[in-house]
């Protein structure tokens, strides 16, 4: 009876895996077309979700899941070229996709490796292919991303209010990326020196403090973008949601931390 009961629980997960759709979605500096300026860093962005189906699991036979993934990027004449992406590493056992649960990938490109692309007119596509990789069970097929346009062009020599304001959360995001956390806050704290009023840079500086574990100054830098957004916006009838849920993740944080440990 209980081999029976096995027996059905494996053959309902191969069904629910045969059943799902896995689609993957693709962004440079979380742009589906985006400038990757020489000597700026750049960072890659792939996500893994449910099309259809109610759950999926990713898992390999050998190796860790994301290494079913593959960068692939062609010049403006369709020729494949070459860029050095350095994967972020990941938890590298299985990931269970849910509709509202997704697997993250992302890559990085330093200012030294952006420097040395020739400029021009790209195309990026990642492709997910699990097939005869995949574990027992697990998800079996391939998931292409939309194509994401790129352009490699030099760094302007005065740029605009919307470039500096690139540079600065791309540089910020590249070092947040590789827990290289002084670099990254320093970066963000550096550009609200020079304009004090930047709600969408103190809201980052306030979700990497929050990301490197400095939670009383996360705190902090929270609510003083929220005062902030009361005084330079008494107006609006719409609430900074994505600034609230960050407060609202660093009060939970902090509320663990400050928990009677057993």
């Amino acid at each position: 009876m209980l081999r029976y009961g096995v027996a059905v629980s494996f053959l309902m997960a191969l069904s629910a895996a045969a059943q799902s759709s896995v689609a993957l979605s693709a962004s440079l500096n979380n742009h589906t077309q985006a400038t990757i300026y020489q000597g700026v860093a750049a960072y890659l962005s792939a996500s893994a979700f449910l099309e259809s189906g109610e759950e999926a699991t990713i898992e390999l036979r050998e190796g860790p899941w994301f290494s079913a993934l593959a960068v692939t990027v062609s010049d403006s004449s369709g020729r494949p070229v070459e860029w050095p992406f350095r994967r972020i590493e990941v938890p590298a056992g299985p990931v269970e996709l849910k509709p509202l649960y997704l697997a993250a990938a992302a890559w990085v490109l330093s200012p030294q490796q952006t420097a040395a692309l020739a400029p021009g007119e790209y195309e990026l596509r990642i492709t997910l292919d699990t097939r005869q990789r995949n574990a027992p069970g697990a998800w079996s097929g391939v998931a292409d991303s939309d194509s994401v346009l790129v352009t490699v062009a030099p760094l302007p020599a005065s740029p605009s209010e919307a470039e500096t304001l690139q540079i600065v959360r791309n540089t910020a995001a590249y070092h947040s990326l590789l827990e290289e956390w002084p670099a990254a806050i320093a970066v963000l704290e550096s550009a609200l020196e020079r304009d004090p009023d930047h709600l969408v840079l103190m809201a980052d500086l306030a979700t990497c403090l929050l990301e490197a574990g400095r939670l009383e100054e996360a705190l902090a830098r929270a609510n003083e973008a929220l005062n902030r957004f009361a005084l330079l916006k008494p107006d609006n009838v719409e609430p900074p949601v994505l600034l609230l849920e960050t407060r609202r993740q660093i009060r939970a944080r902090l509320a663990e931390a400050r928990a009677p440990q057993p």
